[in-house]
């Protein structure tokens, strides 16, 4: 004869582990900052000049514009100050921003020469930029060894700006990011547009994505109701033999 005795639940930490295992990526995706503007195409590159700028104009499509990030390479040992200026309209337009940072690339370990090498350039977000065009202007100042280095596509690959030198609109598009304030719901808008780029049908759509993080967190949070336990294969436990 077997006497079957009632066998404990697992340790709570179990469940807590898997859901911060399977909860880590989509809270990671929301935290994550997603620009609006993705202008990652170039084959060429350009000096920044010292006795002028070059220039980039792009469509806002909300409020609270807040950061932009240009693509800056340098060769060898460089060292400067490079000044970002935000106008409303063209680059004779009104300033609203501006962005000072010295940079330093004294070696192929410097974060100016990564693989994805964009420098960000950050200033209070602008409340009423929605549905306006601004233009920003790179300068470099106090250079030190050799010049600074930004990329741009050749051809005009972005419908939405011009690329600028001297104040004057030429072919070609600078390689640059926008990026907004952003809060929780914008986050999800944001996450939703990315997904669904270039999807087609039902996948194109955004909605489609909110659904299914929505399916993926409840059923994260019913995991413990659905994991069997490996030890109620055998429920009965020998206690007692006659």
């Amino acid at each position: 004869m077997v006497t079957c005795r009632p066998l404990s639940s697992p340790p709570p930490w179990i469940y807590i582990s898997l859901l911060i295992v399977f909860l880590a990526w989509p809270i990671g995706l929301i935290c994550m900052p997603l620009s609006s503007t993705d202008q990652r195409l170039f084959n060429s590159e350009a000096v920044v000049p010292l006795d002028g700028c070059i220039g980039q104009s792009f469509y806002s499509e909300r409020d609270g514009l807040a950061r932009i990030d240009v693509s800056l390479v340098a060769r060898g040992h460089a060292v400067g100050t490079v000044t970002v200026r935000v106008r409303e309209g063209d680059p004779v337009g009104p300033e609203v921003r501006v962005v000072v940072r010295r940079l330093t690339a004294p070696d192929v370990e410097s974060p100016i020469q990564r693989r994805d090498p964009y420098e960000v350039f950050s200033f209070l977000p602008l409340p009423e930029s929605g549905g306006k065009t601004y233009t920003f202007c790179v300068e470099i100042s106090d250079l030190e060894g050799e010049p600074f280095l930004i990329r741009f596509h050749e051809a005009d690959v972005y419908a939405d700006g011009a690329r600028y030198e001297g104040g004057q609109a030429v072919r070609g598009d600078l390689t640059f990011r926008v990026y907004h304030a952003q809060g929780l719901v914008q986050r999800f808008q944001e996450l939703g547009k990315r997904l669904a780029r270039d999807k087609p049908g039902v996948l194109g759509r955004p909605i489609t994505y909110v659904l299914f993080l929505g399916l993926y967190l409840i059923a994260m949070l019913a995991l413990p109701t659905c994991i069997p336990h490996p030890w109620n294969l055998y429920p009965c436990s020998p206690k007692t033999r006659l």
